[in-house]
């Protein structure tokens, strides 16, 4: 099982790949040749929710 991940102040790359942790593995082991692609995706469609692509 994985601790519970508190949201800091201030997200660094480190956080996140304790957050994402979980997603990570199990995408490694049941998707590992699409892992990037899903990842890439989930960040984009993260940014693309809070935001970041008004003008």
């Amino acid at each position: 099982m994985y601790a519970k991940v508190e949201i800091p102040k201030r997200v660094t790359e480190k956080w996140l790949d304790k957050a994402f942790a979980p997603l990570r593995d199990y995408l490694q082991k049941h998707y590992a040749d699409k892992e990037k692609e899903i990842m890439s995706w989930m960040s984009f469609k993260g940014n693309w929710d809070n935001g970041s692509n008004e003008r």
